[in-house]
């Protein structure tokens, strides 16, 4: 009887207590946990792309997406439609990871967009369905944007830029056409300690953007582990071909024309020690009047101009135009080229009378002469090495 009496008088104090508390209506109320990430939806029209106008989400002043979930395995927003930035900047802090419902993409359309992780909280934008080309990517079209230490995976093409953009320290990867393309006007601030992994073409680049492109970028297992250049239209300074882990792809219909700007005197292409430059069937480079060649390797680092494919013959070669350039080739393999019966058949066309010298090289496999040169009184070659020359012409002229 003393044990129920006793009991009795705790539940009494217990209930009173638990009263008291429900009573008290100056305490704060507890904000419910969030466990399900912020969709982003369209909130309206005006998105144009192949298929005509669609619904997207529209940006047109500084945003934010915050961090909501310190988990890093948890989805912070998922995006169910395009949304483009259209002016201000989007901003999306470390730590933030976006997936992209199949089809949709993220744009910045004249506005700018800043994702800037960190190397211990990046962000990530990846697809919602985690297979090759199931969204279609990052795209921006004005100078500014910047994405460092963030992953991007599953689009059709991971980034694609028309104006100056700065990618640091980002790994780029599973992306079904290509890691990045930097394409018409564009030349990246500063491209430097990425990583491009398991996508169809590692990068397409128009040629103005070539010289912020360096080994500090990693390039792993791509279907088409190269860097495709594309001509577009005339150098306004001068462009580096830096040596990376693969070849550059000069990429045209035929004939690759470089030629010098109007704002400038001359330009000079230049290919660092240990660049491997490499065409497709049928391709040429010509260099017009103004701009200058030099490619200078080492003895344990050539640079190498060579077939795609590796067959006889099958690219063009190199055509030098100019009188007010000079022209240098230092520890360089040529490999597969040649046209035999065009007016510049040679790996090497010297159609100029500018200085021209060709020294400590070699010539491999010509469907035609090695060295071509219109004017040999300004030409100058030694201790080169010619082997399988078709005709056994070394140098014509």
């Amino acid at each position: 009887m003393r044990k129920l009496l006793l009991f009795c008088s705790v539940l009494s104090i217990s209930i009173v207590l638990q009263s008291g508390c429900v009573a008290d209506t100056d305490s704060e109320p507890i904000s419910p946990v969030v466990t399900t990430p912020t969709m982003v939806n369209s909130n309206g029209s005006g998105y144009v792309n192949n298929y005509g106008t669609v619904p997207a989400h529209l940006i047109s002043s500084n945003t934010i997406w915050e961090d909501v979930f310190a988990d890093p395995s948890m989805v912070d927003y998922v995006v169910n439609t395009h949304v483009i930035v259209s002016a201000g900047t989007l901003t999306i802090k470390p730590g933030v990871r976006i997936q992209f419902v199949n089809n949709k993409s993220l744009t910045a359309n004249n506005g700018i967009i800043s994702a800037i992780g960190t190397a211990s909280n990046p962000i990530l934008l990846e697809g919602q369905t985690t297979t090759r080309g199931s969204w279609i990517g990052v795209s921006t079209n004005r100078a500014g944007s910047t994405i460092q230490h963030a992953q991007i995976r599953h689009a059709i093409t991971g980034i694609q830029a028309t104006d100056n953009i700065s990618v640091v320290n980002t790994t780029i990867e599973q992306c079904q056409n290509y890691g990045v393309q930097l394409l018409e006007g564009v030349f990246a601030t500063d491209f430097s300690n990425n990583k491009i992994a398991n996508c169809g073409i590692a990068m397409d680049i128009i040629i103005q953007a070539v010289s912020q492109i360096n080994g500090s970028t990693q390039f792993i297992n791509n279907t088409q582990n190269y860097v495709q250049v594309h001509p577009n239209g005339s150098l306004e300074g001068n462009v580096m071909f830096n040596e990376l882990s693969i070849p550059y792809l000069m990429q045209d219909d035929g004939n690759f024309v470089i030629s010098k700007g109007a704002s400038v005197n001359t330009s000079t292409c230049t290919f660092a020690p240990g660049v491997v430059v490499e065409f497709p069937p049928n391709q040429a480079i010509t260099y017009m009047g103004g701009v200058s060649v030099k490619a200078i390797g080492t003895a344990s680092k050539k640079v190498v101009f060579r077939n795609k494919n590796g067959a006889l013959g099958r690219w063009k070669g190199l055509r030098i135009y100019g009188s007010n350039t000079n022209h240098q080739f230092e520890q360089c393999i040529f490999d597969g080229g040649g046209e035999m019966g065009s007016l510049a058949p040679a790996m090497v066309n010297f159609l100029a009378s500018g200085n021209t010298s060709v020294t400590n090289s070699q010539f491999n496999n010509s469907a035609a002469c090695a060295i071509y040169t219109s004017n040999p009184n300004s030409f100058t070659q030694y201790n080169n090495i010619f082997t399988a020359i078709a005709g056994g012409t070394n140098i014509c002229q």
